[in-house]
């Protein structure tokens, strides 16, 4: 395992990962959650005020229906343009209004133990919308934790491998918890990442050291079912390796 490539991938050094022995969070890292937590503010706050002009729009259509003469027409899409609707979209704005200006503390915890590295289903439900979305995720697993990882990850860690992994636990339940670093603490067994990983195909090392970067990504995809997303994590992950 290269340890810096490692640091690369999820973005710290070896002075946050002192930190992060010691008990806090660098810095560095807390100016990454900062602008993550930035990020997801703004976008909460422009979802809950176009749910809010959403549910204006209601209220202008129940005042349009009063102006028609049948009662039956006024009571029935009266009903749902000046009731049912605002109190959806209503309810969907506050949702995103709130998150918005919600408070959001980080807390430094430990995970230690063995590792895994799975690619499953995940769903998730947007309070603002209130959908629920379906995606794949690579999940990684410590110390009865779970965290969504770069699926690149999965070439530098063997399960079975024992890790110290350092994180960030948010009072938000709709805040995903933030790997900051982690340490290797034991092998299960002598493994390391060769120039060329034997997980990789042959055809898909070739047009990456063709330079074909976007033909890999596809030829990826059509292999493994992968999102756009995993096979580029994955075939640049290839083409660090191969320099």
């Amino acid at each position: 395992m290269n340890d810096q490539q490692l640091m690369n991938l999820l973005k710290f050094e070896k002075a946050d990962l002192q930190a992060n022995r010691n008990g806090r969070i660098s810095e560095k890292q807390m100016a990454q959650l900062r602008t993550i937590e930035t990020a997801e503010k703004r976008s909460s706050l422009l979802g809950g005020a176009g749910n809010a002009f959403v549910a204006l729009i209601g209220v202008a259509g129940a005042a349009l229906v009063m102006t028609e003469e049948s009662l039956g027409f006024k009571i029935i899409f009266g009903g749902i343009f000046g009731i049912l609707w605002p109190l959806f979209w209503g309810s969907a704005a506050l949702a995103g209004l709130r998150r918005g200006f919600v408070k959001v503390d980080a807390t430094l915890k430990k995970a230690a133990g063995t590792v895994s590295i799975e690619k499953i289903t995940r769903s998730d439900y947007n309070s603002d919308s209130q959908q629920t979305t379906y995606s794949n995720v690579h999940e990684m697993r410590i110390g009865g934790y779970s965290f969504i990882v770069n699926p690149a990850l999965q070439n530098y860690i063997r399960r079975g491998d024992s890790y110290a992994v350092y994180f960030a636990e948010f009072n938000h339940k709709e805040r995903s918890r933030e790997v900051l670093s982690l340490e290797l603490l034991a092998k299960a067994r002598e493994s390391f990442v060769e120039k060329i990983n034997p997980l990789d195909d042959a055809e898909i090392t070739d047009l990456v050291e063709k330079g074909d970067m976007m033909e890999a990504i596809r030829l990826y995809r059509t292999l493994n079912g992968s999102s756009f997303e995993e096979a580029r994590s994955l075939v640049e992950d290839i083409q660090l390796r191969l320099g």
